[in-house]
């Protein structure tokens, strides 16, 4: 059995056990509502069985829930079924509460690394959003949300959120059809949801679920989106304005920068991520209001690499080595002024130098101790670090 399953099987278990004895301690409550929210995300992972085998930071974070989930299933029937416990528990009240509280905090920690791991993928559709981190008591699980019993032709998965999304789909699009035109769905989507949705709202999630322009989205692309939270709430982080402070990400090595991008969000960050030179551009030009109302360090920042493989016109991938240099030029060509930090590696840092007139550019060779002090600034609001403006800092 894979950790995934293994995880998945404990926590199952562990709400049950809850369930069985009737616990209505506000700790224990706690812990079922944290357990409840790792099986949320690790249920969506069996769809995508590669990501498992290949995402070494997402097989770390499970094996560390595997291990907590173990003790906490460990620690509830052991304060329960064990006379010798139930003994001690009675001259010592809090001896179980502490241990439990322990057991809790350990799940969270580990529950925020799991969101981080599981907001990654191999190759980015559009752009993806990275919220800050959240608190674990700032996470409500929504209530079931279930269809009308009608013949579905597209299959829906199993999951509350997925079910809402083939809800959508049947009532607004259809059942014989996984395409949806890009000019009505953004109109469908908002009288279902009942939001409101500019005409910038609606290209933000164009490019999140149609990059290419294709004119079509498609019900995966859909229900791959709706995967990472509750229907709504998705489809307002992919629409309305980024909470700020903000790090636009420029990067095709979307697995390898995970625990970068882990690190700004628990910085209080919320990254943007981008992994071609195409999608930069398109997701700039669209948001290019929002960014020069907030063209400041202390609210927004870049970060890009210098090479990535990006594609031509005819649709071919190629290694661009001018890709840091062409997204600069392009951002302070449109009077964006923010700071902009090329974190490359020893064998393109030489060509960085068009940073050196620019007292708001730097260049990095891999030195994590300057990155991080570059994103712990901007989740602070400081404008005054200037450690990081210039080349090879």
């Amino acid at each position: 059995m894979d950790v995934a399953s293994i995880v998945y099987s404990l926590t199952i278990g562990i709400v049950s056990f809850i369930s069985e004895h009737d616990d209505h301690k506000s700790l224990t409550k706690d812990i079922n509502k944290s357990v409840l929210l790792v099986q949320k995300n690790i249920k969506p992972l069996f769809a995508h069985p590669k990501s498992l085998e290949e995402n070494e930071s997402l097989n770390e974070s499970l094996h560390a829930l595997q291990d907590v989930l173990l003790n906490i299933y460990y620690h509830l029937r052991l304060w329960k079924e064990s006379k010798s416990h139930r003994a001690l528990a009675h001259l010592y009240p809090w001896k179980p509460t502490q241990q439990l509280q322990d057991d809790r905090q350990m799940l969270v920690e580990k529950y925020l690394l799991l969101m981080g791991a599981t907001q990654f993928v191999d190759r980015l559709q559009g752009f993806h959003v990275i919220s800050r981190a959240p608190t674990m008591d700032s996470i409500v699980i929504p209530p079931p949300s279930l269809p009308q019993s009608v013949p579905f032709k597209i299959e829906p998965k199993d999951d509350p959120e997925n079910l809402e999304v083939t809800k959508f789909w049947y009532h607004c699009v259809g059942d014989k059809t996984t395409l949806a035109e890009s000019e009505t769905f953004c109109v469908d989507i908002s009288a279902y949801l009942a939001l409101d949705l500019s005409p910038v709202a609606c290209k933000r999630l164009l490019l999140r679920l149609d990059e290419r322009g294709s004119g079509n989205i498609s019900f995966s692309a859909l229900q791959e989106l709706v995967n990472q939270g509750p229907f709504a709430d998705v489809i307002k982080t992919y629409t309305q304005d980024p909470a700020l402070p903000l790090l636009i990400w420029i990067d095709d090595d979307v697995v390898g920068n995970q625990p970068k991008v882990l690190e700004a969000s628990k910085s209080g960050v919320t990254v943007i991520q981008l992994a071609s030179t195409a999608a930069a551009k398109s997701w700039i030009t669209i948001n290019e209001d929002f960014i020069k109302a907030h063209d400041n360090p202390a609210e927004i920042r870049f970060i890009s690499d210098q090479v990535r493989f990006d594609t031509d016109s005819s649709g071919t991938l190629f290694e661009n080595h001018e890709a840091g240099t062409q997204i600069y030029h392009f951002i302070r060509g449109h009077g964006i002024k923010a700071p902009f930090l090329v974190y490359t590696d020893p064998k393109s840092i030489l060509v960085t130098h068009y940073i050196d007139h620019d007292d708001m550019a730097g260049s990095l060779n891999s030195h994590y101790k300057v990155y991080k002090e570059y994103v712990n600034a901007l989740g602070a609001g400081r404008k005054d670090d200037r450690g990081w403006a210039k080349f090879n800092a």
